[in-house]
């Protein structure tokens, strides 16, 4: 699930205080554009390998009284940020769309043959029209 095998193993065995401690990491590392696909991709991970009941006991086990102390608190702080780092994705999707068109449309103009053909002098990497001496 997360791309290693040994920290899939550690995620499936982990304690329910460790668990607790590591989906509150998750939920800071979820907060900044860097870090942002870890902690998703060990979300992802746990999700999988853990039933939510079996979370959702890891957070009642490990109650603390301090914030984001339950699984509903913890999932309300993973919402609004995994949906703005959800529609910068979807907009840099997008953007690589245009990069696509715009690089098709520059690679068809040069294919197409005007009827004037340029040489390149290697030396000086400037454009010569043919027949011309550098």
């Amino acid at each position: 699930m997360s791309g290693s095998a040994d920290v899939d193993r550690v995620l499936h065995d982990l304690s329910s205080t460790d668990l607790v401690r590591l989906l509150r990491y998750v939920r800071d590392w979820n907060t900044r554009a860097s870090s942002a696909v870890i902690a998703q991709r060990v979300l992802h991970a746990i999700v999988k390998f853990r039933p939510a009941v079996d979370i959702d006991r890891s957070f009642e086990d490990a109650s603390t009284g301090e914030e984001g102390s339950s699984l509903h608190e913890l999932v309300e702080g993973l919402i609004p940020y995994t949906e703005r780092h959800l529609v910068r994705m979807e907009r840099l999707v997008q953007e690589s769309y245009v990069i696509d068109y715009v690089l098709r449309e520059m690679d068809d103009g040069l294919a197409e043959d005007d009827g004037e053909h340029m040489d390149v002098d290697p030396v000086h990497y400037t454009q010569l029209p043919v027949g011309v001496d550098a």
